[in-house]
């Protein structure tokens, strides 16, 4: 791989660890209110690891949905799974932010 999932190819996890910290960025462009609450919660963006390494295939039951978005990653930048993350997260915006910086309730929502 070099270009799409390239950091996950090293012999340890500290790119894929690094390039996760884009999804916080992305978040504070796009949502302050959103970020800030993560923020808060002191949820580290690991919790995307498995969204960004398995293209959010572990998270689907449909094939079809798989090959889309599949197919959309392979057509995009190397980085739209973050991208693709932060939308996830603006997703369960509500839920996130009722959580009021509670790492049990967010990471349950």
């Amino acid at each position: 791989a070099t270009h799409h999932l390239r950091e996950a190819m090293a012999p340890n996890m500290h790119n894929v660890q690094l390039a996760l910290k884009f999804i916080m960025g992305i978040l504070r462009c796009q949502d302050k209110k959103l970020y800030e609450s993560i923020l808060q919660s002191g949820m580290e963006p690991v919790f995307a690891v498995s969204w960004v390494l398995t293209w959010f295939a572990h998270d689907m039951q449909s094939m079809p949905s798989i090959q889309r978005v599949y197919d959309f990653f392979l057509a995009s930048h190397p980085l739209m799974a973050l991208y693709f993350s932060a939308s996830v997260l603006r997703l369960f915006r509500k839920p996130l932010i009722q959580a009021r910086g509670d790492y049990a309730d967010m990471h349950a929502a």
